[in-house]
């Protein structure tokens, strides 16, 4: 949002000049037209990072072992929220009063119960030590997040058929887990297309407070499940779309199938199109 009309009329004329803009989803240009923007060179397609490779499978043999994810006699429910998906702001607020996830809560609830399932609460980020300190991956905010619905759940009574992935995976090991899943739940954009890039029937939670974000919205609509798209502020909106995905998961699966190579292609396009340029 631009609130300050003089960086607004400025970031038009920079706008102006770009000889090409590739977009990541088709919502936010109809965003820069209300704004006032030349969207003329400007051409919507999907993100790079449907692209982006999973590890192999034997990479992550140890881990899946472990956390007992091979295990056949449940589904498996992949669950990942940040600070953006809560009610109350800012995403970074920390610490957090226990009652701020009870709509998570819930919603673990509901999975492990109604649908008999196991689910998994992940990070889908990663911190780093500040330089000079040499360079390791550590556990990020969301790892904390996760934490604190773990505890939660337990307070709830709810001490079986979930677990918080502990290990600090990389971004390729993270896709590969994600593969597993029977239904993913994410908070994060870019957990939702590691599932959706996989054919994992997916629901995204949108953010919960300001400054609302379409692009989860734009993500969802370039994949085909608009539909799947979850409005923490709407009471139970998560848990009906949670039901929604389970129920129609064989449907949606094959529809990803067909969908996710034509999206793939749009996001190769982000780069066969430089070569018009030069």
């Amino acid at each position: 949002p631009f609130k300050n009309l003089n960086t607004l009329a400025f970031a038009q004329e920079v706008f102006r000049s770009f000889d090409l803009v590739t977009n990541r989803e088709s919502v936010s240009i109809r965003l820069l037209e209300l704004g006032g923007f030349d969207v003329s060179k400007v051409i919507s397609l999907a993100c790079p990072a449907f692209l982006f490779e999973p590890a192999p499978i034997l990479e992550i043999k140890n881990i899946v072992d472990e956390i007992g994810l091979n295990k056949k006699d449940k589904p498996a429910f992949g669950f990942i929220i940040c600070g953006w998906n809560f009610l109350q702001g800012p995403f970074d607020k920390w610490p957090r009063p226990d009652e701020d996830y009870v709509p998570f809560a819930e919603a673990v609830e509901f999975i492990t119960e109604n649908i008999d399932a196991r689910v998994y609460l992940m990070s889908h980020s990663n911190g780093f030590p500040i330089p000079p300190a040499p360079f390791s991956l550590l556990h990020g905010r969301d790892y904390q997040v996760v934490k604190q619905l773990e505890v939660v759940l337990k307070k709830r009574g709810i001490s079986k058929d979930f677990c918080v992935l502990e290990n600090v995976l990389n971004t390729w090991q993270t896709k590969a887990i994600i593969s597993r899943f029977d239904v993913l739940v994410s908070g994060r954009v870019h957990g939702a297309v590691a599932g959706l890039s996989q054919s994992v029937p997916t629901v995204i939670i949108d953010y919960g407070h300001e400054p609302k974000a379409h692009k989860l919205k734009g993500f969802a609509i370039e994949a085909g499940v608009e539909d799947y798209v979850a409005d923490p502020t709407i009471k139970d909106d998560l848990l009906k779309k949670i039901e929604l995905c389970w129920l129609n998961r064989i449907e949606l699966k094959a529809r990803l199938n067909q969908r996710i190579p034509m999206v793939k292609e749009n996001a190769r396009r982000n780069f066969s199109l430089l070569k018009d340029l030069f």
